[in-house]
């Protein structure tokens, strides 16, 4: 890569020097990752609250967090969805199910985590397959369901909360030039850009009123087939005027090139977004998803070298090829191994004491995230 060898020497004469290479950052101040599977599929967010205390089990957690600290990761993103849990947990959460959330977040600041790590929690009501929200307005349901979990949890290093992810106030239409939002004239609104429209216009107000100091957002997606960034602009426009107190525009920022690309012509396509994102609002961006999967042999051709060429581009341009320090999460550093088609994981399983294996996009995380300097 461009300049490694210069950055890696920078790097270790930060070090000698006595320099906090995690102080002065080039990557900003908010440099985080999503955990949500610990060793493979069946080892999820639900299955790791609920066996936390096993000793193995800790012990890969304790692993995985050094890991975390060791590449300058210091944010963690955490996924709790209504659908992840039995449903008796739906819209009243369980006391239980709380405090085990509550106690994960009690590792990430204990013994050597002390102080390194803040928490976001991303929340999802009841969705269907095809992305719906399944309550009804007024959404008595998802109201008392986020407000339970709001009023009864730790906030010693909880420092920010999405009320949902994944939400497409604007949808494409199947073409590159047709997009549509909720609010935009009834005959051209899409019916998912309806709902999930209708759902933020009414539970982000709600949310400001009962808790008008909560540092909150909400994720909306906006990356697109079309890599176009017409879609970003959309969403951008719908953010800025519909929700206008937002403090940041929290998006998914996923996009795919042909298997076998450089790693800049993934930097030039993160510039793209990131300025046609800039060309129609002046509202902080918050990346709240960015990743690159791994496919299965013969389910399709990207492979670690292209999650690596993907990691490099992207955190080289989001670093530094832009004068924005964009707070940034990337899904996921765990294992997701399984006889699938494809996984994200950034690391590829444990070893037999316990520690986990990075694929070779991880490097790329240390470098971006430990980088003092951009050359």
């Amino acid at each position: 890569m461009k300049n490694l060898l210069r950055v890696l020497i920078l790097i270790t004469l930060a070090s000698l020097w006595g320099e906090s290479v995690l102080g002065q950052n080039a990557s900003g101040p908010v440099r985080g990752v999503t955990f949500f599977y610990l060793d493979g599929v069946t080892q999820d967010f639900p299955w790791v609250l609920a066996n936390q205390s096993v000793p193995t089990v800790r012990t890969k957690i304790d692993n995985l967090l050094a890991g975390y600290r060791a590449a300058g990761v210091n944010w963690i993103r955490l996924l709790i969805a209504a659908d992840h849990f039995p449903i008796a947990n739906y819209p009243k959460p369980t006391q239980a199910l709380i405090n085990q959330v509550n106690d994960f977040m009690a590792i990430t600041r204990a013994g050597s985590n002390a102080g390194w790590f803040t928490i976001e929690i991303i929340f999802v009501t009841k969705r269907f397959a095809n992305m719906y929200f399944a309550d009804l307005p007024p959404y008595p349901n998802d109201k008392m369901w986020l407000a339970e979990w709001i009023t009864r949890l730790n906030y010693t290093n909880l420092g920010m909360i999405l009320i949902t992810g994944d939400a497409l106030p604007c949808a494409w239409e199947g073409t590159a030039a047709r997009y549509s939002c909720y609010g935009d004239s009834a005959t051209a609104v899409s019916p998912l850009a309806y709902n999930n429209g209708h759902w933020i216009a009414t539970m982000w107000p709600w949310l400001k009123a009962n808790w008008p100091t909560l540092f909150a957002s909400y994720e909306v997606i906006a990356g697109d087939p079309y890599n176009n960034g017409e879609l970003i602009k959309k969403v951008a426009e719908w953010v800025t005027t519909r929700t206008p107190d937002v403090p940041y525009m929290a998006a998914s920022l996923y996009f795919e090139l042909p298997p076998g690309s450089h790693w800049t012509a993934y930097a030039n396509q993160t510039i793209a977004l990131l300025n046609a994102y800039k060309s129609v609002t002046a509202k902080p961006l918050w990346i709240d998803e960015y990743g690159m999967r791994v496919c299965a042999a013969g389910r399709c051709l990207y492979t670690e070298s292209d999650q690596q060429a993907y990691y490099g581009g992207f955190l080289g341009a989001a670093t530094c090829w832009t004068s924005v320090k964009y707070p940034k999460f990337a899904w996921l550093a765990g294992s997701d191994y399984s006889s699938g088609d494809f996984w994200f994981g950034l690391a590829s399983g444990f070893s037999s004491s316990n520690q986990p294996i990075w694929r070779p996009a991880w490097g790329n995380i240390s470098l971006y995230y430990n980088l003092p300097a951009c050359l």
